[in-house]
């Protein structure tokens, strides 16, 4: 198995235009652009545990050989390593819909912070309760 499987790891979604992706003239276009954006390379998309199983299996996909599609089952794997949610957005849009995130950024943000608040909290409480129990004896 290969180590470094683990190194590859999702990074911050990127804020797109939805123009911009609609420029692609079809999924296979926007799989590359959603890489391109990524700045990764082909070696880094594959892999054991990783998009595509070999460098040659991508460009077969990327060529539109009959014989190799790409593997749907990666499409979110691909999309949280590129850091880019192109191919999802280029779907909803030539389905005609319009992509709105369950919650913001700042209501994501705002939960995070609200979750450690209550973990520290939760944390402090159970400090307090100790300290407490001590002063007892």
């Amino acid at each position: 198995m290969n180590n470094d499987i683990a190194l590859i790891k999702p990074i911050e979604m990127q804020e797109l235009d939805v123009r911009v992706v609609a420029l692609q003239k079809d999924f296979t276009a926007v799989l590359s652009f959603c890489q391109q954006l990524s700045g990764l390379e082909d070696k880094e998309m594959c892999g054991e545990g990783r998009v595509f199983t070999c460098t040659s299996t991508l460009s077969r996909v990327r060529n539109k050989s009959k014989a190799c599609n790409f593997p749907q089952d990666n499409l979110l794997m691909l999309m949280d390593i590129c850091g880019n949610e192109a191919p999802l957005i280029w779907l909803a849009d030539r389905r005609g819909y319009k992509l709105v995130p369950k919650e913001t950024k700042w209501e994501r943000i705002a939960n995070e912070e609200r979750t450690q608040r209550l973990a520290i909290e939760n944390e402090l409480w159970a400090l307090r309760k100790s300290i407490n129990g001590r002063r007892a004896f």
